[in-house]
């Protein structure tokens, strides 16, 4: 589940949650810019003498979009302090600085032209900071005086505090959300993973301002931070304006909590969610061991995209009907693939899904649709996006994913990925669907969706 908020959103119930899945979804039309990042030749990667960690790509677009990531997450929380970390970053956010009120620190960033924004992963945390390129020193400084000097005002802290218990006491995620969230906490149950981003109304109500204080100086620390930036900045300018403010950050006391294991559900799964207030959802989710390699994730991906495209091909007559597959994968290189149908006539054409899905695990995808795919991805890597803040995500997303560089030509890997290479990676990572169905049950059952036998 990803989880943002940004100081010009300053309300909990306008936060949005883009996929409440313990994971990073990505749009299957930029996969291929993902895949690319690390082999631009304007990439680079420099650190500083105390372990600071820039991965940075260089663009004509006059943005800078800078991202600092820290390890952590809301599955890393200790039991009974779950929703910390959201909670502080709202209120490091709201709060300002030791030297500037909260209005005086949003005028600072209104004259730079700048915006901060704060993400939420299972195992790590984002403060992204995006601001034109000639105003990026002066933004910069202004970021690390919110970490290094914030200001902790009990009275803010407690307002936010009752502010997110409310929030939690009267949650009433729309279907979709549910549907995710659910499916999630099937999948992860009894694991970390399966927590709520924002925690319990118990959790947030036993946390004190001295709770935050202590995780802000051991957490976000250099020793448990890497950076991201896309910018016009040429490397020497990164030297001089992001990596000698960001040497002023402590090493820390960073401790890291071992990573949860999380459990292979060995067969389909279906669960129900009796709703009769709105359009059916039906939301199946493919949980997948690790990628033992490049290759295997960039199959994954590219057999999502082929089923993307089949399913739309297949259902593009219905206007009332709304189809889409995302992959996606998070910190543990599990990736996976969430498909989600809602519409009119929804049981005829979750059947029609059903056979899909038999006919592609019997005889898979035909030659002509791989190779139309493949172009595809091709074409998708070399038009590269416009949106700097994007690239930055995708950059980070990309060596998260990867893990390690490889010297072999990603678009030669590409193009090489054989109908067997596909094949094996579609019954390694597409092999078990688990589905969350939301409506009347007797609309749609689970027999509807057991795969002949």
């Amino acid at each position: 589940m990803g989880v943002e908020g940004n100081i010009n959103r300053l309300s909990m119930y306008r936060q949005l949650l883009k996929n409440t899945a313990a994971v990073l979804v990505l749009p299957i039309k930029i996969i291929a810019i993902l895949i690319g990042m690390l082999f631009s030749v304007s990439s680079l990667m420099a650190s500083d003498k105390s372990g600071v960690v820039i991965y940075s790509r260089q663009t004509t677009n006059d943005v800078t979009a800078l991202q600092l990531v820290f390890k952590g997450g809301f599955s890393q929380a200790p039991i009974g302090k779950e929703g910390l970390e959201a909670l502080l970053f709202e209120c490091l956010l709201r709060g300002g600085t030791s030297q500037q009120d909260s209005q005086a620190f949003r005028h600072t960033l209104d004259s730079l032209k700048a915006s901060i924004a704060w993400e939420l992963q299972p195992d790590f945390s984002v403060l992204s900071l995006k601001c034109p390129a000639h105003y990026t020193a002066g933004a910069l400084h202004s970021l690390m005086q919110l970490l290094l000097s914030p200001q902790w005002d009990a009275r803010v802290f407690s307002r936010i505090q009752e502010e997110r218990i409310g929030w939690l006491d009267h949650e009433n995620p729309e279907p979709m959300e549910r549907a995710s969230r659910l499916s999630r906490y099937h999948y992860y149950k009894g694991t970390p993973y399966a927590r709520h981003p924002f925690g319990t109304s118990a959790s947030i109500a036993a946390l004190t301002l001295n709770d935050l204080k202590t995780y802000h100086k051991n957490n976000l620390v250099k020793s448990a931070m890497m950076v991201f930036i896309v910018s016009p900045l040429s490397s020497e300018e990164i030297t001089n304006q992001v990596i000698e403010p960001l040497s002023r950050l402590p090493l820390g006391l960073y401790q890291y909590f071992d990573a949860p294991q999380v459990k292979e559900l060995n067969a389909q799964s279906f669960q129900t969610i009796k709703d009769s207030s709105g359009i059916p959802v039906l939301y199946g989710f493919v949980g997948t061991p690790a990628l033992s390699d490049v290759k295997s994730g960039i199959s994954a991906f590219l057999l999502a995209s082929l089923l993307d495209q089949k399913l739309r091909q297949e259902f593009r007559l219905n206007r009332n009907l709304d189809v889409s597959v995302f992959a996606e994968f998070h910190y543990q290189r599990k990736p996976g693939v969430s498909l989600t149908i809602v519409g009119s006539e929804f049981k005829t054409y979750a059947l029609i899904l059903k056979s899909i899905l038999q006919e592609i695990q019997k005889e898979g995808f035909s030659e002509t649709e791989i190779l139309h795919h493949k172009e595809r991805l091709l074409t998708v890597y070399y038009s590269g996006l416009q949106d700097n803040q994007d690239l930055a995500t995708h950059l980070r997303n990309w060596i998260f994913f990867s893990s390690s560089q490889t010297e072999e030509s990603l678009p030669s890997l590409i193009r090489n990925l054989t109908t067997t290479d596909l094949q094996q990676a579609w019954n390694t990572y597409f092999k078990h669907f688990h589905w969350t169905y939301i409506g009347l049950p007797s609309l749609l059952q689970a027999d509807d969706l057991q795969p002949a036998k």
